[in-house]
């Protein structure tokens, strides 16, 4: 109970997800009133609003974010942003005596309430977002060249339904090497590239029979990594580049003075100085090089076998070789895949 609004009710509005799931329980139930009955009602287009006032602000430990209360017709009041209510003004008005003009929902940006206008163009996006989500394709509706848009309102082109080949993720054990596994194969049109992906529930309604540059995107998978096994995997000596990354994982192969295929971390890591026995802060970032893996290639095999410890090679780096990796694949290509600090180029090149 409020006695600082109009019905002596201040809302907090949680709602239900597209999987069934009432979100932000927890938070709600330590809120409320207990004494007060829950409400439900349905977030369709309603208008009636009211602007009531403003509060929040303040210094130190009592201070909070500064809001404007506003009156749902429904019997309660809500507390927005100011950045919702500038918005609210920026594509609608406000009339003494009779409050917001038009029509609104509510809608959410991620944990906070959003009062929004029926009229402007993000209310259009968010109802065919909602849509679509109770849309489904089924294999039997998914034929090649169909342009599909998925749930993330994404569109994708289906090529087909196969092998996709695919360098294995970096932690994974197999990093380096392409896999094969079938999926159902798409053109990403919003990201240019080609992506396998497992069953149908992902997408959400099929937008046309086939698309314009169709001819030019077989011809440009057919010249991908995705297509075709690995015969053979080869080194090829570059030159050492390091991430732009600084302090996240850099990790590169490197041929060792023995000629040994070895997986180097080459990241900067704080570097310490010890004062009265303890260590104190870091006084600066250096680059470390340091062998995580060995890995022996066989044929289109490469296998890793982990470090028992640490093996710091920074001072003698550089007797060591930086090489990517080669796949000859058996169409008689050869492509050269290489690393980018904690991530990997794309395959689609």
């Amino acid at each position: 109970m409020r006695e600082d609004t109009y019905s002596a009710k201040l809302a907090y509005i949680i709602y239900w997800d597209a999987k069934g799931t009432l979100r932000k329980e927890n938070s709600w139930n330590s809120w409320r009133d207990d004494k007060i009955p829950s409400e439900e009602f349905k977030n369709e287009p309603t208008e009636g609003f009211v602007l009531n006032r403003n509060g929040g602000g303040g210094w130190g430990s009592n201070s909070r974010n500064e809001f404007i209360r506003v009156y749902d017709p429904r019997g309660f009041e809500i507390e927005i942003s100011l950045a919702n209510l500038l918005f609210i003004l920026q594509e609608t008005n406000s009339i003494k005596g009779k409050g917001l003009e038009g029509e609104f929902v509510y809608c959410w940006e991620g944990p906070t309430l959003i009062l929004l206008p029926v009229g402007c163009q993000e209310y259009s996006k968010i109802s065919k977002f909602t849509n679509i989500q109770s849309q489904n394709i089924t294999a039997e509706e998914g034929t090649r060249g169909n342009f599909f848009i998925d749930k993330m309102m994404k569109q994708r082109l289906f090529l087909e339904r196969g092998l996709f080949y695919k360098r294995s993720e970096i932690f994974s054990e197999t990093y380096g090497v392409v896999i094969g596994k079938r999926k159902n194969i798409f053109w990403d049109v919003s990201n240019e590239c080609f992506v396998g992906k497992d069953g149908w529930k992902y997408l959400a309604a099929k937008v046309s029979d086939t698309h314009d540059d169709w001819e030019n995107i077989i011809d440009k998978y057919s010249k991908t990594i995705h297509t075709h096994k690995i015969e053979k995997i080869i080194t090829k000596e570059v030159e050492l580049v390091y991430s732009s990354h600084d302090y996240y994982d850099d990790m590169k192969y490197f041929l060792d003075p023995q000629g040994q295929l070895v997986s180097i971390n080459c990241r900067k890591v704080n570097e310490f100085i010890s004062r009265w026995g303890r260590p104190d802060y870091p006084t600066k970032y250096v680059r470390k090089h340091r062998i995580t893996h060995h890995l022996e290639i066989e044929g289109s095999d490469l296998t890793h076998s982990a470090v028992g410890s640490v093996v710091d090679v920074t001072d003698n780096i550089d007797n060591y070789t930086c090489v990517d990796l080669l796949f000859q694949m058996d169409d008689g290509r050869t492509i050269q895949r290489k690393s980018t600090s904690w991530q990997h180029t794309d395959d689609n090149l």
